[in-house]
This record gives structure tokens, C-alpha cells and sequence, in this order.
């Protein structure tokens, strides 16, 4: 998470620079953006790399991998690949939506870049709680310790969602002088404004996925919310954003309504799913009782 933040207040500096040219900075425009991304992304591998290698309870014990059995990797080919879709599509779509933005001009896709940056900071919590869950949920599951863990991945939520409803509030509330930063064009802050707004219910919807599905997958139900994810993706999210913003006419707003549908839509239904108890069948290992 630390290491995230790190990275995305790289991103955002270099940004800026590259943009703006800040302090006689050479303004390098797009190229400048993507090769400052770049460099946040090979800095995170650099500081993860060290962490992994200096840190002594992680061993890598490479000699011993062939000596795995293969029904190891079957079953781990069986939640990466399916979750692996899942980012494609994932990935691809907010690709689809950039291109959506585009197509409603300039300041529209520079406010599109702001309100993303921004939101990163909003979310990551919710991203390392659900990261935090699904290692929880996979240990519990191993120990059979079914409808213990069941009752404490609510309690993760609401934790994640309450953290990510204050931190998108705070950002509405200074949401000028923190966009004063980085632009002075007033159809820009206009924009941006309306976007958070909005972000009002898109974060906290977004705190479902980002908490429920990981311990989806870290129970083994994993083809679920994959099939859900991608349908709703694009069947709300994509065509929603292309109706409402194209169509209809409501702009970047329109975007963003879309997106926030998706995302509570979706997370509403893997609510109901850990609910349900499906995943409960869906373990990779063969049950026994072991200390967490």
C-alpha cells in the first residue's frame, strides 16, 4: 500500500511537471506523461523487488520448483487465468471509456485524467483491505472456519467502505485548492468538480468490489465474479457511459453515473453471493483443521 502511494505521488508529481512545467521544468506534454508513468511503475517493482529478497521469512526456494506437483498448478492456472480475463477486460474497457471521453474533447479527457489520479488515493485503502481479505479468507477456508470468516468479511467492508466515504468527502471538500494545483482552466475545475460529485457514490460502491470479490476468490469462487464482472463491465458500465455521456448528451457526468452504476450493481450482487454462501464449496484444498 505504502509502496502504491509512493508510486502514485510519483505519477502525479512528474505529471504535473511534464505538463505544466513547473520550476523552468521542460514541458514535455503526452510523451513526458507516459514515460514519468513508466518510471512509477519500474520504481514500485524496484522497491517490491528489495522488499521480497531482504526480508527473511520469504524464501525462494527456486531449486525446488519443478519438484511441485503439477496439480498445484492446475489449480492455481484455475483462479489466474480466470482472474486474469477479469483485468483484460477490465483494462480494455476502461480503454473503451477513454475513447468515449475523448470524443467529448479536450478538457473533458483532461478532466477524466485528474478525477482518476485523484480517486487512486481514495480507493487504494479499499484496494489493501481487499487485498488483506482475501489472504484472511483463504486461511480461514483451509481451516474450515467457514461461518467465522463469513462474519468478519463484513466487518472488513464496512471498515473499507467507511474509510473510502470519509476520504471521497474530504476530497469534494478541498477539491478547489487541490485542483488549483494542477490547472488554472476554469471549464477544467467546472468539469472535475461535477465528476467528484458523482464520486460521491461511485467510491463507496467501488469499496463492494474491492472487498467482496477478493474473498470471493481467496474461497475459490472465482468464475463468478469474473462472468458477473465482465457482463456488467460492459453490458452498464461501457454502453452505459457511451448512452448517457454520447447519446443523451450529459457529458463526462454521464460517464461517471454509468460507472458508479456498474460498480454498485455489481457489488450488490457479490454481496448477495458471499451471502449466500456459495463459495463455502468452492475451496482448492482438501479441509482439515489448522491453526490461523
Amino acid at each position: 500500500m505504502f509502496v502504491n502511494i509512493l508510486a502514485l505521488f510519483f505519477t502525479i508529481s512528474g505529471n504535473a511537471l511534464c505538463l505544466f512545467g513547473f520550476w523552468e521544468f521542460p514541458i514535455l506534454g503526452v510523451v513526458g506523461v507516459a514515460i514519468v508513468t513508466v518510471l512509477s511503475q519500474f520504481l514500485s517493482f524496484w522497491i517490491l523487488g528489495w522488499r521480497i529478497f531482504s526480508t527473511k521469512e520469504i524464501e525462494l526456494p527456486y531449486k525446488e520448483i519443478l519438484k511441485i506437483p503439477k496439480d498445484f498448478y492446475i489449480k492455481i492456472l484455475n483462479v489466474g487465468i480466470p482472474t486474469a480475463g477479469e483485468n483484460v477486460s477490465y483494462s480494455v474497457g476502461q480503454v473503451a471509456i477513454s475513447g468515449i471521453i475523448a470524443m467529448l474533447g479536450t478538457n473533458a479527457l483532461a478532466a477524466y485524467g485528474l478525477v482518476g489520479t485523484l480517486t487512486r488515493y481514495v480507493f487504494i485503502l479499499g484496494m489493501a483491505i481487499g487485498m488483506g481479505t482475501q489472504i484472511k479468507v483463504s486461511y480461514f477456508v483451509g481451516a474450515n472456519r467457514l461461518d467465522e470468516i463469513q462474519q468478519k468479511v463484513y466487518k472488513y467492508f464496512m471498515v473499507g467502505f467507511g474509510i473510502t466515504l470519509a476520504l471521497v468527502i474530504f476530497l469534494n471538500i478541498f477539491k478547489y485548492p487541490i485542483l488549483g494545483l494542477f490547472t488554472q482552466n476554469l471549464e477544467i475545475i467546472a468539469l472535475t468538480s461535477s465528476i467528484l460529485l458523482i464520486s460521491l457514490m461511485l467510491e463507496p460502491g467501488r469499496s463492494f468490489n474491492l472487498i467482496f470479490i477478493p474473498g470471493l476468490k481467496g474461497a475459490g469462487d472465482v468464475r463468478f465474479p469474473v462472468m458477473i464482472g465482465i457482463i456488467f463491465m460492459w453490458g452498464i458500465g461501457v454502453l452505459g457511459a457511451y448512452i448517457l455521456s454520447i447519446r443523451l448528451g450529459l457529458g463526462p457526468v454521464g460517464v461517471w453515473i454509468a460507472m458508479a452504476t456498474d460498480e454498485w450493481i455489481r457489488g450488490i450482487t457479490m454481496l448477495f453471493r458471499w451471502k449466500s454462501g456459495a463459495w463455502k464449496n468452492k475451496g482448492l484444498v482438501n479441509k482439515k483443521i489448522v491453526p490461523v
